[in-house]
């Protein structure tokens, strides 16, 4: 039989059912707008910042191979969940553009359509406009189909390392069951992901605002994250749960939703404590208590079947600083208080490094006793540059030489102690005047957080140390995930050049590649999904010798020139306030 390609354009005609749409604009439907392009017309659908629209179903009663492609509207920004009838769960997709005269043709999958339907849902999902104009289904050689199956399977190609931010993707939708964690996994099915780092709060140690809570309907958090391990493994995919190193506890404004540590409000008196006596609110790991605090999370973590356990250094410091039990140390180990010492202190430092050591040291020894040893990973998402961990204390060399850290993830953001002349005397042997730095925090933070760029830092001897540019920096990850046998993954925004474009995309990862990368990651990642980049990120990037072969399309995006909505014409001159 011969098949030939198919596009849908009046969306009204090709969905059903038709009760839950609507030409009048009735509520809690999908609303139908006419829309005109210059090649071609129809009808398009729309939940204006709805969750309530309903699922609409579209079956072309296709058999065989497919390429699928989306079309959507700039503008607005929106969330389409979308899926194939056989599909476990839902996934977002979305424009890579924002313009109010223009629609985006998004690659979205290949598949077998033999039986199978497209459905769109709104149910359960963020509150966002989501919309789409069209749908594209291109017939497949059986050489594409190969092509496509051997790319798909190739284990050499999955180089991405994804990970969540703050809980993002559960947090903004129901996750009612746990069938809808699924959707953590099933953004990434048949891409060159390799690992999934989805960043979840332990709810056990943490009391939180219902409408933030997973554990609904007498499931638990627990339970969640065995099926998304579970569903993972089927897919081939590792799974790696993490545990900001620094939360303990939400500021203002989240805190008036009573978010909060239990642990860490039970113990105000092991917290991180500032070289004038500041107390801060973050929780000390100099206190063999709160390592084992964070151990027991991770363990938890680790028993619903996790490939690695993941540590996250970029968000929330600090981690060890002046408290009793570092006074001490450094006492009985040099003679001296260190509270006149700036934190990249040769001495303070090498503490410092030593102190978080032992967390690392600690998690292997309980993984190893309660699973075997190195059965599960330790992983750690770290800041920017070699010298940007170990100024925190995080000695990614040291952790690698002892066999306690297996991958390292590199994020681009950077933390320093900033050192005012009012208060450090700058030389061979800094030091701090307490009461000048005392009165100069009142008014400062004096700490610099320096997010992307990539500059040498200064330390407090005047000096500059650090790299002085991306590929300085790439390649010095590249040595040492080399030199000490671990993993690295840097961010892929620390190859630096991202313009939003396909091509731009590739270009970034053969730079990369050419600094010695071999494997990327990315930091809330399921927030690429809303970009019509989705392919070239996550289905295409990890093809290291043939990435410059890909065709720029259909794995990126074409754009259809819109005439009208609703019969209203569009000039050069959007009909909005934009210009």
């Amino acid at each position: 039989m011969d098949r030939k390609e198919i596009l849908y354009t009046d969306l009204y005609e090709a969905f059903e059912p038709k009760s839950q749409m609507t030409l009048s604009d009735e509520p809690k439907k999908w609303q139908v707008v006419p829309y005109e392009t210059e090649s071609f017309s129809g009808n398009l659908l729309i939940s204006a910042w709805s969750s309530s629209t309903g699922t609409l179903t579209l079956d072309p009663k296709l058999s065989g191979w497919y390429k699928i492609m989306l079309i959507f509207p700039d503008y607005k920004a929106s969330d389409l969940y979308i899926k194939l009838s056989g599909d476990d769960a839902f996934s977002f997709r979305n424009s890579p553009a924002s313009r109010a005269d223009t629609m985006s043709e998004v690659f979205y999958r290949c598949a077998d359509m033999t039986g199978q339907s497209l459905m769109i849902t709104t149910e359960g999902k963020r509150e966002r406009y989501a919309h789409i104009a069209g749908v594209r289904f291109v017939p497949m050689s059986d050489e594409d189909v190969k092509a496509y199956k051997e790319s798909i399977s190739d284990p050499n190609n999955k180089r991405m390392y994804v990970c969540d931010d703050m809980n993002n993707h559960p947090f903004r939708n129901k996750m009612l069951t746990p069938e809808d964690w699924y959707e953590v996994v099933a953004m990434y099915d048949n891409s060159d992901v390799e690992w999934i780092s989805p960043e979840l709060f332990e709810f056990d140690a943490w009391y939180v605002p219902s409408h933030y809570s997973v554990a609904n309907n007498g499931y638990t958090y627990y339970d969640a994250l065995k099926k998304v391990t579970q569903k993972a493994h089927e897919k081939g995919i590792k799974i790696a749960p993490c545990i900001r190193m620094g939360a303990w506890g939400i500021g203002y404004p989240y805190c008036l939703d009573k978010m909060g540590d239990e642990f860490a409000d039970a113990h105000p008196d092991m917290r991180c404590v500032d070289r004038n006596g500041d107390i801060t609110s973050a929780m000390s790991y100099a206190y063999p208590e709160v390592r084992r605090h964070r151990i027991d999370q991770l363990l938890k973590m680790a028993r619903c079947g996790a490939d690695a356990v993941s540590l996250a250094a970029c968000r929330g410091v600090p981690f060890v600083l002046f408290e009793k039990p570092v006074a001490d140390e450094f006492y009985s180990l040099y003679g001296e208080y260190p509270y006149e010492l700036p934190l990249d202190d040769e001495r303070l430092n090498k503490l410092h490094c030593e102190i978080m050591t032992r967390l690392f040291r600690e998690l292997r020894e309980a993984l190893d006793n309660e699973f075997g040893k190195n059965k599960v990973q330790i992983h750690l998402v770290g800041l920017h540059t070699v010298d940007a961990n170990s100024y925190v204390g995080l000695d990614v060399e040291k952790l690698a030489g002892e066999g306690v850290l297996d991958a390292i993830l590199p994020h681009p953001r950077r933390i320093y102690e900033e050192y005012d002349p009012s208060f450090i005397t700058v030389g061979d042997e800094p030091r701090i005047d307490l009461d000048k730095y005392t009165e100069y925090v009142k008014q400062n933070s004096g700490m610099a957080f320096v997010d992307a760029s990539v500059f040498p830092r200064p330390t407090s001897k005047g000096t500059l140390v650090g790299p002085a540019s991306d590929e300085e920096n790439c390649r010095q990850w590249a040595e040492l995930s080399k030199k000490c046998g671990i993993e690295a993954y840097p961010d892929f925004g620390m190859v630096g050049g991202y313009d939003g474009t396909n091509e731009g995309v590739r270009k970034m990862a053969e730079k990369a590649y050419g600094w010695g990368i071999e494997k990327f990651s990315l930091w809330n990642a399921h927030t690429y999904n809303t970009y019509g980049l989705w392919d070239m990120i996550y289905g295409v990037i990890g093809h290291k010798d043939t990435i410059s072969e890909i065709p720029a399309y259909p794995y990126g995006y074409e754009v259809h020139r819109v005439l009208s909505y609703y019969g209203e014409r569009i000039s050069r001159f959007q009909p909005i306030w934009g210009g």
